[in-house]
């Protein structure tokens, strides 16, 4: 490598200290050592691409400024490489970046056109000269031996990390129609239970790897001369699957099985359960948490809890009976010990007053449901077939037109996003979106022609899609499967 000489020996001179003698006689030796480390890299204020809303509403791109200081670098003294763990925002302009650099001397130079350049704070250094955006920087001591040279690598997203991506899945669909669908993910596995076109139990199940469907399989379920599919729930701790269901010999109730067989179910509070509501839990006496399937039985509301059924005091609520229901259970980030769990339905009882869907919720010391103001203004708009998903720790609902007065809200227009469990609601960011071709595959005429659930293990995060036809559309906001980079 050569080296403009010049400018680094300059700049020996600048940092050189001068040494004077109050003797003639006396001789100082001065050993500025060899050690020529890196001690501290820093990015300061970049330019950064945004996209804004002009005067008229459109959206108008423009170049802002971004403090970059607090996105730390990782310096490896042994492999001589700094990096910074935290990507830099997707849009971050990498051709003039202005740096602080702190070293054993205070000559640095970094390579520019194959050669060493001085470096200083003021300098504008140009990253995109390399694939990966890395460049080669290296210390001087200061009696001008060169150090060995670090790679200084910055990483920026590629994707903006609040958005979603989607992604289709359409080789491989059901072979019939299913509608009245419920969908729901467990074991590395997408189920779905619904009706075929002659009001007949339908059962497709379908094993994820790696993110990738493997085609969807089915079992011989004529045991079963009706269920309501869209009362399936997955009671977690027991991954088990429950549902009400009519067998041939007339026998109805709740069922659940805990393999990929219908048929090999149970029935052990089934005949006098009127609504299954879905799992939450319950703070028991000692303190901690015990999960529950919620159920309505003989007229009054209650929880299993094992095998033991336990009635709920009287209440005036009612949930409504219609399915489908859509249940989550959070922790409370102001205090761990306690959960609330949330039910949102459709709001079916008729008065042009409910413009939102209905939202019950009860925390695991409560022994009763309560409900949400259901004509709230920041309530949940009053979706055909809405659904509701837990994500990213916040509700996610969605589903066809609006059933509101004075405004119309098309079929998948948004998201509508609730942070604090389902009490306010509001329209989700832009980025949020919901591809086009949502509502050209929605069948309003069909109830339940879709259904939607999410695998939230880590590093997964996926909202699984499911239309009537089988097909299957994933989705993920960006960041949630960002991988560590060490």
């Amino acid at each position: 490598m050569k080296i403009k000489f010049l400018p680094l020996a300059a700049a020996l001179f600048a940092v050189a200290p001068i040494v004077t003698s109050c003797l003639d006689n006396d001789e100082v030796v001065v050993d500025y050592g060899s050690e020529t480390s890196i001690t501290s890299f820093k990015l300061n204020t970049l330019h950064i691409d945004r996209i804004g809303k002009d005067k008229n509403g459109k959206d108008s791109a423009y170049v802002d400024t971004i403090n970059c200081a607090n996105y730390p670098f990782t310096i490896n003294q042994q492999t001589r490489t700094i990096e910074n763990k935290d990507s830099l925002p997707m849009g971050v302009h990498l051709d003039k970046v202005l740096t602080s650099i702190t070293a054993d001397t205070e000559i640095i130079a970094y390579e520019k056109n194959g050669q060493d350049t001085t470096w200083t704070s003021t300098d504008s250094i140009n990253f995109t000269v390399t694939a990966d955006h890395s460049l080669k920087f290296r210390v001087y001591t200061y009696d001008f031996k060169k150090g060995l040279p670090y790679t200084v690598k910055i990483n920026r997203h590629t994707q903006d990390p609040d958005s979603i991506s989607w992604t289709k899945f359409d080789d491989a669909p059901f072979g019939t129609e299913v509608v009245k669908q419920k969908a729901i993910f467990a074991r590395n596995t997408l189920f779905v239970f619904g009706e075929d076109a002659q009001g007949k139990p339908a059962y497709f199940y379908n094993k994820i790897e790696n993110g990738q469907p493997t085609g969807w399989k089915t079992t011989n379920i004529s045991t079963y001369t009706k269920w309501d599919a869209q009362s399936a729930t997955l009671w977690d701790s027991n991954d088990r699957i429950f549902l009400k269901a009519t067998t041939t010999n007339n026998q109805s109730g709740l069922i659940w099985f805990n393999s990929y067989d219908p048929n090999q179910s149970k029935d052990p509070y089934a005949k006098e359960v009127e609504l299954l509501i879905g799992a939450g839990n319950i703070k028991q006496t000692t303190g901690e948490l015990a999960e529950v399937l919620f159920i309505k039985k003989n007229g009054a509301y209650g929880y299993v809890k094992e095998t033991e059924y336990h009635t709920d005091p009287t209440s005036e609520l009612s949930i409504p009976i219609s399915q489908p229901l859509f249940v989550a259970t959070n922790t409370l980030p102001y205090n761990s010990s306690l959960t609330q769990t949330i039910v949102l339905a459709y709001n079916d009882r008729g008065s042009e007053a409910d413009t939102c869907a209905l939202v019950f919720h009860r925390l695991s010391t409560d022994k009763q449901w309560s409900q949400y103001d259901a004509n709230q203004s920041s309530g949940c708009p009053n979706l055909k077939d809405i659904v509701m998903i837990p994500y990213g720790k916040k509700l996610y609902a969605f589903g066809g037109e609006s059933q509101k007065r004075n405004s119309k809200i098309k079929p998948f227009e948004t998201f509508y996003v609730s942070s604090d469990h389902g009490r306010t609601w509001q329209k989700a960011s832009e980025k949020e979106y919901l591809p086009t071709y949502f509502a050209e595959r929605y069948d309003a005429s069909q109830p339940g022609s879709f259904s939607c659930c999410v695998d939230n293990s880590e590093g997964n995060h996926f909202i699984w899609i499911v239309w009537k036809d089988g097909k299957i559309t994933r989705g993920r906001i960006n960041h949630l499967g960002f991988r560590p980079k060490w």
